[in-house]
């Protein structure tokens, strides 16, 4: 379940980031149509950011829930509006992390 509320919170973030004007790289295929589309994308982050804040304040509770899910999304921000103008972040590197976060969210659920 924290796997898929990362997940959310980072297309979110990553919604809103490729509809930014002033944010030039390659936009392709997804990307491309976000960035010409910009109440699509506004509308998606929104969609996905609300989806995560239920999740949250189901799980952790109301004021909690919605801390946590700040916290989040403030990392995930930081985080692509960090490394991404470098192209340093590639799509492998997000696969890896995620089947990383699903791993251990996995193991911790077993043991």
């Amino acid at each position: 379940m924290y796997s898929l509320l990362i997940v959310l919170n980072f297309i979110s973030v990553w919604c809103l980031y490729t509809a930014a004007h002033r944010v030039e790289f390659a936009k392709t295929g997804i990307h491309e149509k976000l960035s010409k589309n910009r109440r699509a994308a506004r509308g998606l982050a929104l969609m996905f950011y609300l989806l995560s804040t239920i999740i949250m304040v189901s799980l952790f509770g109301f004021t909690t829930g919605i801390l946590v899910n700040i916290m989040l999304w403030t990392l995930f921000a930081s985080l692509i509006t960090l490394f991404t103008p470098f192209q340093k972040v590639k799509a492998i590197h997000l696969w890896g992390l995620l089947l990383l976060v699903i791993g251990v969210e996995t193991c911790l659920c077993i043991y």
